[in-house]
């Protein structure tokens, strides 16, 4: 059962003075006795989930790591973020407290393990330390949240195990979508990129002379993998080139020397050796594949599921409310 807790005497207090747009609703002092902080207490319990406590720590936290890669937001753009946030905690609590009940465990070492894969997304320790400093984490509480998401990555693996795929339903999954068991048009090409036209132009013709390629590339290409390999040819899919020379390259006949094409700063000269046309790729080919995206999409369906039952069986309490916004506000998305 799911319940919000009302205020006594049923006034709402307000946190952050309207920016941040958080209601409290219980707990927080006297009725009728307004707050003026500026900002929410991090230490001031925002839901409780089966007896857990989500602190409004944990939402700021997650509202900075958001502002890392989107600095400006309005006032309901902030308060969506909050809300995905409470949401999003309220689920991996209930995941938690899912994976205790069936008795799945982190072992020191794997946590330890974990732990070192997360620190080698950062290029230094020193980033690190300067990323939780930004977001207004300890070092504890990251490994808190590594902790969590071994664990919850336990309770999927086991729910993985748990979905059936049969060998009918990976073929229908295959025979329905074409387009994702597709290899697109490609191409057996050679290629070597020069600094300058003028170079470029040089190389064409001592090619058009007779002169070997692959000791041209060696001499001349001012890419050291083209240089190492000697231009060697390579299929490439439609897609994989920069466009000036995807257009070119798709536009010319087989077997003869073409260019040169400027794009990212360099001058390019290909040939094109052979055209392969788009083809769906054999079932066998691909069955690992079709099963994995399957079992991972059934997964999805379960997860969602099992949160959805866990929310209707678990008593929650929810202390804050964030306004909805005014104007369908948008939460921007963070830019890559």
């Amino acid at each position: 059962m799911e319940a919000e807790g009302k205020g006594r005497g049923g006034r709402a207090i307000w946190l952050a003075a309207g920016l941040l747009g958080v209601v409290l609703l219980a707990g927080c002092g006297p009725a009728g006795q307004a707050r003026t902080d500026r900002d929410p207490d991090p230490k001031t319990v925002v839901a409780v989930v089966n007896g857990d406590p989500i602190r409004m720590h944990q939402l700021l936290v997650d509202e900075r790591i958001f502002r890392l890669r989107v600095k400006d937001l309005t006032p309901e753009q902030r308060n969506a973020v909050l809300r995905r946030s409470l949401d999003g905690w309220i689920a991996i609590l209930l995941r938690l407290q899912e994976a205790n009940r069936r008795g799945l465990q982190v072992e020191p070492g794997e946590l330890e393990r974990a732990i070192e894969a997360a620190r080698r997304q950062y290029v230094s320790p020193a980033k690190l330390v300067e990323f939780l400093k930004q977001v207004g984490m300890t070092e504890e509480e990251w490994r808190q949240r590594v902790r969590s998401g071994v664990l919850t990555r336990k309770l999927d693996d086991e729910m993985r195990r748990a979905v059936p795929i049969t060998d009918d339903e990976t073929r229908r999954e295959y025979g329905a979508n074409p387009k994702a068991y597709t290899r697109p048009e490609r191409v057996v090409m050679t290629l070597m990129s020069v600094r300058t036209k003028e170079e470029a132009e040089e190389v064409l013709r001592r090619l058009a002379a007779g002169e070997y390629w692959s000791q041209l590339v060696r001499q001349h290409s001012s890419v050291p993998q083209q240089r190492a390999s000697g231009g060697a040819a390579a299929e490439i899919m439609r897609g994989m080139l920069a466009p000036p020379i995807e257009q070119a390259v798709f536009a010319s006949p087989a077997g003869k020397y073409m260019g040169p094409v400027e794009a990212g700063g360099h001058f390019h000269i290909f040939r094109v050796e052979e055209f392969r046309p788009a083809e769906l790729v054999p079932f066998e080919e691909v069955r690992a594949v079709v099963e994995n995206s399957l079992r991972s999409r059934k997964l999805r369906q379960a997860r969602a599921e099992l949160i959805g039952r866990l929310r209707r069986e678990a008593k929650i309490e929810i202390r804050v409310k964030f306004e909805a916004p005014a104007s369908h506000s948008p939460v921007p998305s963070p830019t890559p």
